[in-house]
């Protein structure tokens, strides 16, 4: 079975916009679908992949400890966003199924 990223990337989008406006509440609701989503994914990644995913989420929990909104959302638009994106397999004309 493969996954389909684009939920996990929209998500990612989402909670970065949140932080970035300082709305916590709202970007750690985004983030526990982010968190579902790589969970789903991180069971198909080959033992380096998961490492290096390993390395980005706790870079993101750090700046999520020390309240760095900006920080926080760096990480998860570009760094954890690049990431997820390499793994995309969706055919994009059911992407919105």
């Amino acid at each position: 079975m493969t996954i389909c990223v684009d939920y996990i990337l929209n998500d990612l989008r989402a909670a970065a916009r949140h932080f970035l406006l300082a709305e916590e509440s709202f970007g750690a609701e985004a983030m526990v679908k982010v968190i579902d989503g790589l969970i789903g994914l991180s069971s198909q990644l080959e033992s380096q992949s998961q490492e290096s995913l390993n390395q980005i989420i706790s870079q993101v929990y750090a700046a999520q400890r020390r309240h760095d909104l900006i920080g926080l959302a760096d990480y998860l638009n570009v760094e954890l966003y690049e990431f997820v994106q390499q793994f995309d397999t969706c055919d994009s004309s059911n992407a919105g199924i």
